[in-house]
């Protein structure tokens, strides 16, 4: 099936954290790439607490108040951020909402080209956003998630790795990364694993038609895009090694 994507709109989870700003100017980079336009999203909610009863609740202010003070913290968080960005200009002010964190980002974003995350920030804990908002998110999601690590430099992407498995999704994001990354050097990397059956069961594992099936199915995929990739200036590079899918 032929993919064309026209990235139009970008959503990005934003906290004033050092983190979001990172996603943010990925997200900034990427959009001037595509002239696509970048929608900041800030998320707030009552805490926890709130919700319990007296003795035990907390009490806070009404949800204007709330509301206000979240819009007014996103505000101050993004003029720090064009400060500093050379990629201002396609780039929204944030929108700011009141909800659960994951469930919102992934509302807001359902028809947007990509949703993109910090990995660390955007919870009540340092730290949680990786092993909660960023699974649901990339979960839960209708459109593509990039998860941005606090680290990453922002610069032209040469090499775009693709973990291939064969299926539907396997081969969606293949296609993504071709339509995403115009230029770009795509490695199809398919990692297989050897179970081991003992003789004596009857059952002996052919580990040579599993390397020829791993070999085939990268082939396949290869093939199957060879003439989009070529159009789109894209290097490819089919490859599979035995291991764990997780690590390698």
């Amino acid at each position: 099936r032929e993919m064309t994507t026209a990235f139009e709109r970008i959503c990005v989870g934003v906290d004033g954290s050092g983190d979001a700003e990172v996603a943010l100017e990925w997200a900034a980079r990427f959009a001037m790439t595509h002239d696509a336009r970048v929608e900041p999203i800030h998320v707030w909610d009552y805490p926890l607490l709130s919700y319990a009863p007296w003795p035990v609740g907390v009490v806070v202010p009404p949800e204007d108040n709330m509301q206000a003070a979240a819009e007014t913290a996103a505000s101050d968080a993004f003029e720090r951020w064009k400060d500093s960005s050379e990629r201002k200009d396609v780039v929204d002010p944030p929108t700011v909402l009141r909800g659960s964190l994951g469930p919102t980002l992934v509302d807001h974003s359902a028809d947007a080209q990509l949703l993109v995350v910090g990995s660390r920030g955007l919870g009540a804990v340092k730290g949680m956003f990786v092993g909660s908002v960023s699974s649901y998110c990339a979960a839960h999601a209708k459109c593509p998630v990039a998860i941005v690590p606090g680290d990453t430099s922002v610069g032209p992407v040469a090499e775009v790795v693709v973990g291939f498995d064969g299926s539907p999704r396997s081969n969606a994001a293949l296609d993504w990364a071709i339509e995403a990354y115009p230029g770009a050097r795509i490695q199809i990397v398919h990692v297989y694993r050897m179970v081991v059956v003992p003789e004596a069961m009857g059952m002996v594992a052919d580990y040579g038609l599993m390397e020829q099936s791993a070999r085939q199915l990268v082939q396949e995929a290869q093939a199957r895009v060879a003439e989009r990739a070529a159009a789109n200036g894209c290097e490819l590079v089919a490859t599979f090694e035995h291991g764990d899918p997780r690590i390698e």
